[in-house]
């Protein structure tokens, strides 16, 4: 275990720390999500990107982008599928979490429970 924490905090990719270790690529995902979930690993984020101030990683600025462009062409929210498929993703989890992430950082406002309830922030509305 002292292993697999040494190895996520330089940076080790999942592939590498299974290969290192001699395990599978998921029995190590479950670990270091196990091992994030009780407080022990931090996040890795991607390369952050400044923008107005409020740092986020590329893909969530490129999420932000999608959602944003959505709405001004259509007037309404894209659900998570079309914002997968707008930002070149596979996953409608991935996408929840990178909208969760949006929404915590005051990018984004949503409805909880509600389809196509994501919005925009208004701009100077967190003074």
């Amino acid at each position: 275990m002292t292993r697999l924490i040494e190895m996520h905090q330089r940076g080790v990719t999942l592939t590498d720390m299974a290969e290192a270790l001699g395990r599978t690529h998921s029995s190590v995902w479950e670990k270091v999500r196990l091992l994030k979930r009780k407080g022990v690993l931090q996040s890795r984020k991607q390369p952050l990107i400044s923008k107005d101030d409020e740092e986020m990683t590329k893909r969530q600025k490129e999420v932000l982008d999608f959602i944003r462009a959505f709405w001004a062409e259509h007037g309404y929210a894209p659900s998570y599928q079309v914002i997968a498929e707008g930002v070149g993703m596979k996953s409608k989890g991935g996408v929840a979490r990178l909208v969760q992430s949006l929404e915590e950082g005051g990018h984004i406002t949503r409805r909880p429970n509600r389809a196509r309830s994501v919005r925009p922030a208004v701009v100077g509305a967190q003074d």
